[in-house]
């Protein structure tokens, strides 16, 4: 089974532990039709090929709901981007953080629960040394989260 060669059961593996990554194997393998020791052995296949690469919790806010969602769009003037990863991942929102292709530099991935505290991380980003602009794209509904 190539990495890129998932047949229907991989697939509906993989999607049913996307909704729920809780899901027990012997749920999974009854959703599938196939045996308990079956899907573990494919489960185990998909995590090795890097196709399932962690399992996740989405924590929410008991007073605040759904965090807020955004991306920095950050540009910058002849900058090491490698001196400022420490810094970026100092800041607990930061959930990724990509040095990208193109006009953009940086493309970093926010949560949190506060606009206040979005708005600390922007001037943070700002003030790092050859940044030359940063751009604020707030999430206003996730249509596919895996």
């Amino acid at each position: 089974m190539a990495k890129n060669n998932m047949d229907k059961f991989d697939q509906q593996i993989v999607a049913l532990l996307a909704q729920d990554a809780r899901l027990s194997v012997s749920a999974i393998a009854r959703s599938i039709n196939l045996s308990r020791s079956a899907t573990q052995e494919r489960i185990h296949q998909l995590e090795r090929k890097g196709i399932l690469a962690g399992y996740h919790a989405k924590v929410l806010d008991p007073e605040h709901g759904e965090a807020l969602c955004a991306y920095f769009e950050v540009h910058a003037h002849e900058c090491q981007w490698d001196d400022y990863q420490s810094l970026i991942a100092s800041i607990p929102e930061v959930r990724s953080c990509q040095f990208i292709s193109g006009q953009i530099d940086l493309m970093i991935y926010v949560e949190t629960f506060k606009m206040s505290r979005l708005e600390q991380i922007r001037v943070e980003l700002e003030q790092l040394n050859g940044v030359t602009l940063v751009r604020t794209h707030l999430v206003m509904k996730t249509l596919i989260d895996r």
